[in-house]
């Protein structure tokens, strides 16, 4: 699943500025909402008619427009980040970079860094749930008073998503978890995985 859909996103996304950020945005979109919900919301942002105080409620709507305001900035640091550096360390660069942002923390930005660039890894609340982890693990990042501080959170985040099997699995293994949560909404955990596709506009090559 991931191997599949994640080289089709990462494509989309590395063309350029516009469609990097929109990917960013699609990750803004599902928090605090079901992943099969994002296509549509989309489409009701796009028509620019609609009333999307539903959608982008709260700090959402700042944080989607903040990451369309700063995505040639972004895009051009993450490019460089993935042209001079690999595995946890581009993963940690990138996901420092986008945490930066506001509406991102080290969640978010890891699930960024996992849709472009097949790194890191979205440690959401199914997936601290699913590993016994406290929900306050990773909080808080942007407020941490030290530099020392926020770079030991960022490796412990990009150390565990390695140790629980990397990008791939940890992608493979929510779809499937999702799947088992939510069999009336999706087809089957393939299903869920090619979701992130059909939400960007996307197919499967």
């Amino acid at each position: 699943m991931f191997n599949q859909d994640q080289t089709v996103i990462g494509s989309y996304a590395r063309s350029n500025a516009d469609q990097f950020a929109r990917t960013c945005q699609f990750v803004i979109l599902t928090v605090q909402q079901s992943l099969f919900n994002v296509e549509a919301d989309f489409s009701q942002i796009d028509d620019g008619d609609n009333d999307v105080t539903g959608i982008l409620f709260g700090w959402k709507y700042a944080a989607f427009n903040s990451i369309w305001t700063n995505r040639e900035r972004l895009y051009t640091q993450c490019e460089h980040y993935a042209e001079t550096l690999e595995g946890n360390d581009l993963a940690a660069a990138i996901i420092d970079c986008i945490a930066s942002e506001p509406g991102y923390g080290l969640v978010k930005a890891g699930f960024v860094a996992q849709l472009i660039y097949g790194v890191g890894g979205c440690l959401d609340t199914h997936n601290i749930r699913r590993f016994g982890l406290k929900e306050s693990t990773f909080a808080k990042y942007k407020t941490l008073k030290t530099a020392k501080a926020k770079r030991a959170k960022l490796l412990k985040y990009v150390t565990l998503c390695s140790d629980l099997g990397g990008a791939a699995a940890l992608w493979d293994s929510w779809c499937e978890y999702v799947y088992s949560r939510q069999p009336a909404a999706y087809r089957s955990a393939d299903h869920v995985s090619e979701t992130h596709l059909t939400a960007l506009n996307l197919e499967r090559i």
